[in-house]
Order: C-alpha cells, then structure tokens, then sequence
C-alpha cells in the first residue's frame, strides 16, 4: 500500500489499548517454536516508529533467542559494565 498519497499522506501503526507489548513482544520474536522464523523490528517494541525500537528489537532477538553474547564495547561503554542496566534498556530482562 502506498500510504503517502491520497486519501491517507502517511502511515502509523501503534498498539491496540489494553495490549501488554512486552507479552507480544516477547512472542512474536519466534511466532512458531521449531522453526527458523524470526521477527524483530520497530513495531514488534516498546519505542514503535523510532529507529531505536528497532535497533533493541533486533538485540533483544540477537541476545534472548540466538544467546549470543553482548557486545563489550556496548556493555562497557555507556553501561559501564552494568549488564543488568543494559538487558533492562533493550526490554530483555527475563
């Protein structure tokens, strides 16, 4: 769809009230156990249409489905070395 012509100009998509979105969040990022399916984005976060939703939708994936490690430059950078801070700012404490 394109939605910058009439009779829209624009698109936004946000979650229905009275959504958990962590619930959803949580999920949707492997919708069907045993496959190899992933989904991980701005709308699939708790910041839906801003760059950094997605960029902890994509972390959250990376660190709580595929279990790799947190980037050291990350983890001590800004965080210095506070893992628990970190995984709280990208929404994926357990």
């Amino acid at each position: 769809m394109e939605w910058s012509r009439p009779p829209y100009y624009a698109g936004w998509h946000s979650w229905k009230v009275g959504i958990e979105p962590w619930k959803v969040c949580n999920a949707i990022m492997q919708p069907f156990k045993g496959w190899r399916v992933f989904i991980c984005g701005e709308a699939y976060s708790n910041e839906q249409g801003w760059t950094e939703g997605a960029l902890k939708s994509a972390e959250r994936l990376l660190t709580l489905v595929f279990k790799l490690p947190l980037p050291p430059q990350i983890l001590h950078g800004e965080f210095e070395g506070r893992r628990e801070e970190l995984m709280n700012y990208i929404d994926a404490l357990d």
